[in-house]
């Protein structure tokens, strides 16, 4: 996958501007895609957390190399990514992010989004699950059986997928500790 060399931040601002402009320039060709987002630009657009991203992750469904492609023109870097063990990209649930008139964002839900952020891990990922959880009142019962449901279809190590959920448990959930460590030990 071919990455453009992009180094400043997006903001919620700047996504709206930005999809507001490839939703032009599809009308002007008399073209119509939708793509379905799954990393920060969800998070984002979705309104859990207020911070800037420097791409745009999309599942491999839908437009996903068309909208790459003029992304790519407007020297926006977007990671069209082929694979989650714990998502299932086709079925998922959708909520809509942006409707143009030729552009459809969607995103995955708040609940897949969890999967996948546990999944990869990396440095934003733990305070994007901290605001997710935060924004929709997240009951430490729904995300023990989150991470539960994940440990069935987990490709990697399961162990580092629940030490990286106890992560989450010990500063969302600190009361739950002791519970969830039943699950390592399972």
């Amino acid at each position: 996958m071919k990455k453009t060399k992009h180094n400043s931040a997006v903001t919620r601002e700047d996504l709206f501007r930005i999809l507001a402009q490839i939703d032009d320039l599809l009308v002007k060709q008399k073209r119509n895609l939708s793509v379905t987002t799954i990393g920060g630009v969800s998070i984002i657009l979705q309104g859990f957390r207020d911070r800037s991203t420097t791409d745009i992750d999309i599942a491999n469904v839908e437009d996903a190399a068309a909208f790459q492609e003029i992304c790519a023109g407007k020297g926006i870097p977007v990671d069209i990514v082929t694979i989650s063990s714990t998502v299932d990209f086709l079925h998922a649930p959708k909520v809509v992010l942006f409707s143009g008139r030729a552009l459809v964002v969607n995103s995955v839900t708040a609940q897949d989004l969890i999967k996948l952020k546990l999944e990869r891990f990396y440095k934003q990922d733990p305070e994007d699950i901290y605001a997710i959880i935060q924004k929709t009142s997240l009951p430490y019962e729904r995300y023990k059986a989150i991470v539960s449901d994940m440990i069935t279809d987990f490709t990697g190590n399961p162990r580092g997928l629940l030490l990286s959920a106890m992560v989450i448990v010990e500063t969302v959930y600190p009361q739950n500790k002791a519970d969830f460590k039943a699950l390592l030990t399972e």
